[in-house]
């Protein structure tokens, strides 16, 4: 849900096992993510270490730390790149506004600053039995800080200090893969100004989160919550236009909750689940609501042939059209989204 782009780099990959189980995997790596001119300082790269931990049965642990050091300009690409691109805006992250004054410019109107960015994110994880492999009960959760700082043309920084936290519980009621109640919940920080520091209320610094969305296409996307419309649907190939598309939740901040109850009728043949779904901004203001409902048939391994449904009620969005899409008001959108689809997926080695 925060980086999940491909990106040109070179990674290393390691692991400490024992006859059971591997005790620890990890990773180093580094990545050019935006690359304008060879000879030039105007890039963008993420550098990553990434370890997990099985210490004891049915528990893992995960420590992540990345680094992404931009020196693009937000100039990156044909939309832009960084918090204060409109491809960041259109992936569902937040669109910071940082205006160079009249002055500066000497035509008496005032353009877009530009932003580079040094940007870290710190999380840890903990599961325990989360494959539902060792039982029927199963939870995990997450704790992330993304702090760091932007660097702005002519004009004071600001600091990036942002959070995000994230939980689930899994319970495999009766027999079958599907028949599953699981229960999660989210919340990400929200930036009160909306827009950083480019606003009259600006206080020099910025408190919501930024994602992969602000650098590559389709870079996060949070694909544990079983909804179709309102979160991204990570089956979908048009996944990015859910009433919420980035845990940001546009820089406002989000709260969420999913709900899906599972039941094979036939036991890892035949499934039915139900869903409901509710998210609104860190400050309290409704998003939306989804209902759904699938039936999936499983013939073979990793062959699944479904009929999905879903309805967002009371759905809210930003005026995307609007100066800072941040800090304009929520409206009710005329028409409640739906979608009913056939799904077929085959996995092939």
């Amino acid at each position: 849900m925060i980086w999940g782009s491909e990106a040109a780099g070179v990674a290393a990959y390691g692991r400490i096992e024992n006859s059971a189980r591997d005790l620890l995997r990890y990773r180093l790596g580094g990545f050019t993510l935006i690359e304008d001119g060879v000879a030039l300082a105007d890039d963008a790269t993420l550098w990553v270490a990434d370890a997990e931990l099985r210490p004891a049965y049915a528990w893992d642990l995960g420590a992540h730390a990345w680094w992404l050091h931009d020196n693009t300009g937000g100039n990156g690409g044909s939309f832009g790149s960084g918090p204060t691109s409109q491809l960041s805006q259109l992936q569902g992250g937040p669109r910071l506004v940082f205006l160079n004054s009249s002055a500066s410019t000497g035509t008496g109107t005032a353009t877009a600053a530009e932003v580079d960015a040094d940007l870290l994110w710190f999380s840890v994880d903990a599961g325990w039995n989360r494959d539902l492999d060792r039982g029927p009960l199963g939870l995990r959760g997450m704790a992330l800080a993304n702090l760091g700082r932007l660097y702005v043309t002519d004009q004071p920084d600001v600091d990036v200090r942002g959070w995000l936290l994230n939980g689930e519980l899994r319970w495999r009621w009766t027999r079958g893969r599907g028949s599953e109640l699981a229960l999660q919940g989210l919340a990400s920080s929200g930036d009160s100004s909306g827009s950083g520091g480019g606003s009259a209320t600006d206080d020099g610094r910025y408190t919501g989160i930024v994602t992969g969305n602000s650098y590559g296409i389709v870079g996060a996307v949070w694909a544990t919550h079983n909804t179709l419309l309102l979160f991204p649907d990570p089956d979908a190939i048009n996944r990015q236009v859910a009433v919420v598309s980035d845990v940001s939740g546009a820089g406002r901040g989000l709260l969420a909750a999913t709900l899906s109850l599972g039941f094979d009728p036939i036991p890892n043949r035949l499934t039915t689940r139900l869903t409901a779904a509710q998210a609104a901004t860190a400050s309290g203001q409704a998003i939306g609501t989804e209902t759904g409902a699938a039936l999936t048939w499983h013939p073979l391994p990793l062959f699944d042939v479904g009929l999905h449904g879903a309805v967002v009620t009371g759905a809210r969005v930003a005026d995307m059209t609007a100066t800072s899409p941040a800090t304009a008001p929520l409206t009710t959108l005329p028409a409640y989204p739906w979608a009913v689809l056939a799904h077929l997926q085959w996995v092939l080695f």
